[in-house]
């Protein structure tokens, strides 16, 4: 690392250690961003527990498979049915090669994306860490490194400060250091976050993070993170140090009633440690058109997919890694085309539920020639043992 960037960087955790904090309830931890929420009560921890950390891997992106999963009934639910709202797009903004709605802050808006949000349930499935379900936390199975006591939740309402309404967000990540080599030598750390006002598309965070572990991999086919673009980040005054100070960022723009609308979104919220009540996941979103309010999905479609289909927007054809706020366009741009166009949103379900039977018949038949293949063999194989069997005893009788 530059030695004037670690200096920096260590001047940075010092006087972010220097801060006036608030407490937390947890009798481990001591120190809290300046504006999250402690979230978690002791009284819910036991001393087997507390320094729990239940590990996984990034969760897979399932998003490209296409053929669904082996024997396993394909089910549709009817879709979630929403009260049609009228709102206007007044015009759009580009970044890249892409143009973006604008539409007029009305409260018709607003009101069709509190009514998409998510229930409990459905959150506490996607391991998504609320301050409802804190109860059962240390019940999650959370990326390696990330620990259930450092979530926080966003700052409560206050007429001090205004905040968002509507915010999307993705983060971007790269490989840190996770101990001696072997199957866990890395694990995910957040690189970047990018936030935007859904409601009026002003890019409000755009910042690289750098973590405080020797980053091994910057994964840049898909973050677009590089060592000089962290110091050119630095120079810029757009690099952040640490996952604290990313989430500390972000919360000066939210509170407790601010939706958050990302896609898979509980990866960025498990990177970011913030628990939150408020989410429309465009993952969800669009699955549930297709599958209805099932427990699980059969299958959910990428950002990348949703985009072309839906808004018919080309995203993430760098080959210099993803653009992390033309993802977040992207993901705002889709959740607002589910609700402006519910008939095509609806038509393009049906298409997908088409598709899918169409491929779960051709797997089985597959299968099925498969088992056919597998037996004629097995039926050759015993024949031919049976031969060797009766030449042994021919062979016998006659000696």
């Amino acid at each position: 690392m530059d030695h004037r960037l670690e200096r920096q960087t260590q001047q940075g955790r010092a006087s972010t250690r220097s801060e006036t904090l608030t407490p937390v309830l947890i009798p481990t931890i001591d120190k809290v961003d300046a504006f999250a929420t402690p979230v978690v009560d002791s009284s819910n921890l036991s001393p087997t527990r507390q320094g729990d950390n239940m590990d996984s891997s990034h969760t897979p992106d399932t998003s490209d498979e296409d053929v669904p999963k082996e024997h396993k009934t394909i089910v549709f639910l009817p879709p979630p049915q929403y009260p049609a709202i009228q709102f206007d797009i007044a015009g759009h903004a580009t970044w890249g090669d892409n143009a973006y709605s604008l539409i007029p802050q009305t409260q018709n808006l607003v009101e069709a994306i509190r009514l998409r949000r998510h229930d409990q349930d459905r959150l506490l499935r996607q391991r998504i860490l609320t301050v409802e379900n804190s109860s059962v936390w240390f019940g999650m199975r959370l990326p390696a490194g990330v620990k259930q006591r450092d979530f926080l939740a966003a700052p409560k309402p206050s007429v001090n400060r205004a905040r968002r309404q509507v915010v999307a967000i993705d983060c971007e990540m790269v490989g840190v250091n996770a101990g001696k080599p072997g199957e866990n030598w890395e694990r995910s750390e957040l690189g970047q976050i990018c936030a935007v006002d859904v409601l009026t598309g002003e890019i409000l965070v755009n910042m690289l993070v750098l973590p405080a572990e020797r980053v091994i991999n910057w994964r840049k086919r898909f973050s677009g993170l590089s060592y000089p673009a962290m110091i050119q980040a630095d120079k810029e005054g757009r690099l952040l140090r640490g996952w604290k100070a990313a989430r500390t960022k972000l919360c000066s723009y939210i509170d407790t009633n601010t939706i958050i609308i990302g896609h898979s979104v509980e990866n960025d919220l498990h990177m970011l440690r913030l628990a939150h009540s408020n989410i429309v996941d465009t993952s969800i979103q669009t699955a549930e058109a297709v599958f209805g309010d099932k427990l699980s999905f059969d299958r959910i479609w990428s950002l990348k997919d949703l985009a072309k289909a839906l808004p018919k927007i080309n995203i993430q054809n760098s080959r210099q890694g993803h653009d992390c706020v033309e993802d977040t366009l992207a993901t705002r741009e889709v959740a607002l085309w589910a609700i402006c166009y519910p008939e095509q949103l609806a038509a393009w379900a049906a298409q997908m539920r088409i598709d899918l039977k169409k491929k779960r018949m051709e797997l089985e038949k597959k299968l099925k020639e498969q088992a056919k293949k597998r037996a004629a063999e097995k039926r050759m194989l015993e024949e031919a043992a049976m031969q060797q069997v009766d030449s042994t005893m021919s062979q016998l009788v006659l000696a």
